[in-house]
């Protein structure tokens, strides 16, 4: 059965519970509607804000906040529209071009209610395509992108994975019944940083709420044609080069999501017209790097910032990172 929004908020609270720096909730205006950001180190110099990935939610960079507070981030992850706890009014859009901008209208108005004049833009999945689509129309305060595993790189789709997002997991869990309870958990994955207490529950939560909505503007950006083909209509490959903003991409070897050979191909298009551009790989993980080795995910992309922020005299913590080498944990080229 659907569950309820109180029973969601508790979940997140347990999560959140493991953070070691204050975190804070905003619920803040973007238009008609009401968007959920957690804030954590507020009042630090900088700003970061963070997007989550398809079937996720803000609450999902738990194991990333204390890590960007300790360099002097306040850090801001935004709850899409349609998905967390942040308002989900029903999609009524047919076309690619209306789920583009129920996402970046919405994001755009949540982050000039929030006041944020510059920012990292940093984003997952599907959270890393709505912050390049954000980044195309509103490329002024985006200091810097960090794309992690982004969703829409090539025009061709899997048949299969088109089905995915046509015929969403979030159906089935909210209508299933113990059906859809079984089958969440056998699919639920087991990698590190998603076996941790509570975030399975949080995210059962997340994909039984009562009714569509993110999940329903998403199925519009690709189209299956029968059986054996499927595209993306708006893929990042016919757009990315448009971008003039430093880009840091991040994949996992492990992820059969997004191949690294497509994270790379990206890399490749971005290099030849902006000079700011990385592409990292962190071994051994899966889809979500920043969740199952975030260590080695801080270490790779906030690297500089490290060390010059902990020989800064406004330091505000000796904060260090787990002893493990770009080499042992990712792979990077320039």
């Amino acid at each position: 059965m659907p569950t309820s929004p109180e029973r969601l908020r508790e979940a997140e609270r347990k999560v959140l519970e493991r953070v070691k720096v204050p975190v804070e909730h905003e619920f803040v205006r973007a238009g008609n509607y009401i968007m959920h950001v957690i804030v954590a180190g507020r009042g630090n110099p900088k700003n970061i804000i963070l997007l989550h990935g398809h079937s996720m939610s803000a609450a999902f960079f738990y194991r990333n906040l204390e890590q960007l507070v300790s360099i002097g981030y306040c850090a801001n992850a935004v709850d899409l529209l349609g998905w967390g706890r942040s308002d989900r009014p029903e999609f009524k859009g047919k076309t690619a071009e209306e789920s583009i901008d129920y996402y970046v209208e919405s994001l755009q108005l949540c982050l000039e209610s929030l006041g944020l004049r510059e920012f990292v833009l940093l984003g997952h999945s599907l959270g890393a395509y709505v912050a390049v689509q954000y980044t195309l129309k509103n490329p002024l305060p985006v200091r810097k992108l960090v794309l992690i595993s982004p969703a829409g790189i090539e025009r061709k789709v899997s048949p299969l994975r088109a089905l995915y997002f046509a015929f969403t997991p979030q159906l089935l869990i909210r209508r299933g019944g113990l059906l859809g309870y079984l089958g969440f958990i056998a699919r639920y994955p087991r990698q590190p940083g998603f076996v941790a207490p509570g975030l399975r529950k949080l995210a059962y939560q997340l994909n039984a709420q009562p009714k569509p909505s993110g999940d329903a503007a998403v199925v519009p950006l690709v189209s299956l044609r029968g059986l054996s083909a499927a595209e993306c209509l708006f893929p990042l490959v016919e757009c990315i080069q448009r971008l003039r903003v430093p880009v840091h991409l991040v994949c996992g070897d492990m992820d059969p999501v997004v191949k690294v050979s497509e994270v790379k191909h990206l890399y490749e298009l971005l290099k030849n017209t902006i000079s700011d551009c990385h592409f990292t790989v962190i071994r051994g993980s899966d889809h979500c790097a920043f969740l199952e080795y975030p260590d080695e995910f801080f270490r790779a992309v906030f690297g500089d910032e490290i060390e010059s922020w902990q020989h800064s005299t406004c330091c505000p913590n000796d904060f260090t990172v787990s002893d493990v080498s770009l080499e042992e944990g990712s792979e990077r080229e320039q």
